[in-house]
């Protein structure tokens, strides 16, 4: 496979993109207690019950061999506490220690993903957090986050991702379920980084007009350890599920780092992901280059996709093997990945070959 690091196409990548670049390092706040992280998803156990959690060949492959120092963990509510206010699963929580110093062992940080888009499902119907008529409350919610704080909240190097990906629903709401929840895990003593998505989770959700802008100035943190959570993919309302790079998809990307430079807030990117085509690869290059030049405000990034569970044909599968597949020797890295080596200083390099 010929290689797709070459720099050339990068201008012509953050022009399309809308991007302008003026390096920007980083500033008093949570940037300082963390160092940039540079990770990837491991996925399973927001989907599978049993024992589908991300392969140990994996987590050694972009922790240990590709040197990323994060890795965001998925975790379905449903399988942590399976009675909606009840305690925590037991063996999710021997699980979730296991992978914990995995990582930690690869010197890397854990970001615990509540993989729930705001959303639990309670005998086969799904609601939405704190809604109207809702049997799922912002207290539940609370609850759950305080006993996690309780069980990890001593570990520094684990981050906390308070919802991933809430959507169509009252931003008013949101906002009030994540203060509280923040007030309930700041009284166990905590003190780790905590990450929020905005409503409706993309970058694209931060265009003018949206009601991200305004009400999200109101989620409080007591220990001002607090970061938005952006993801970005490069189809259309970076939906992430074409192969496609539309015009100007660096619009809402630049817009939430205005609005944050402005009021003093943080960003991390918890999910992107490009197609494997040159222009995708350029495109996630680009977008890196952009995050990387703004360290005054983004903390990080982690791409979509691994965790060892993915079938052959998923678009944004970045691990070296699909479902089922034994472990290759050498492992082949995925195009994706030539974008994110040579940001990762003595990951081995990309397919054997040294970037130019």
């Amino acid at each position: 496979m010929s290689r797709l690091i070459a720099r050339r196409p990068l201008l012509g990548a953050l022009a399309v993109g809308g991007l302008a670049l003026t390096r920007r390092t980083a500033s008093s706040g949570p940037s300082q207690k963390t160092p940039f992280l540079r990770g990837v998803n491991l996925s399973g156990k927001e989907f599978y019950p049993g024992d589908q959690w991300p392969r140990k060949e994996v987590v050694r492959y972009y922790l240990r061999e590709k040197r990323m120092n994060c890795a965001r963990l998925c975790i379905s509510w449903e399988l942590l506490q399976p009675q909606l206010g009840g305690p925590l699963a037991s063996d999710m929580v021997d699980g979730i220690e296991r992978m914990i110093e995995q990582i930690s062992a690869a010197q890397a940080w854990t970001i615990l993903d509540l993989h729930n888009y705001s959303r639990r499902t309670e005998a086969g119907i799904t609601y939405i957090i704190g809604e109207s008529g809702t049997r799922v409350t912002i207290g539940h919610l609370a609850g759950l986050w305080k006993a996690i704080a309780e069980r990890w909240g001593n570990r520094k190097d684990v981050l906390f991702g308070l919802m991933n990906e809430p959507h169509d629903q009252s931003t008013a709401i949101l906002v009030k379920s994540y203060n509280e929840t923040i007030a309930a895990i700041r009284a166990t003593g905590s003190s780790n980084l905590i990450l929020v998505n905005g409503n409706d989770w993309n970058a694209e959700a931060w265009r003018p007009g949206h009601d991200n802008l305004d009400l999200m100035l109101n989620v409080s943190d007591p220990a001002d350890n607090l970061a938005f959570d952006v993801h970005q993919y490069f189809d259309r309302y970076s939906a992430g599920q074409k192969p496609e790079v539309v015009k100007g998809w660096g619009e809402g990307l630049r817009n939430f780092t205005t609005w944050a430079r402005k009021h003093g807030k943080k960003g991390f990117c918890g999910e992107f992901a490009g197609p494997g085509s040159a222009d995708g690869v350029a495109a996630v290059d680009a977008f890196l280059t952009y995050l990387e030049m703004n360290q005054d405000v983004w903390l990080g990034w982690a791409w979509w996709g691994a965790g060892g569970w993915w079938p052959r044909d998923y678009l944004f599968r970045l691990d070296p093997i699909s479902l089922n597949e034994p472990w290759p020797d050498p492992p082949i890295d995925q195009p994706g990945m030539a974008a994110l080596t040579h940001r990762l200083p003595g990951a081995t390099p990309f397919n054997g070959q040294q970037a130019q």
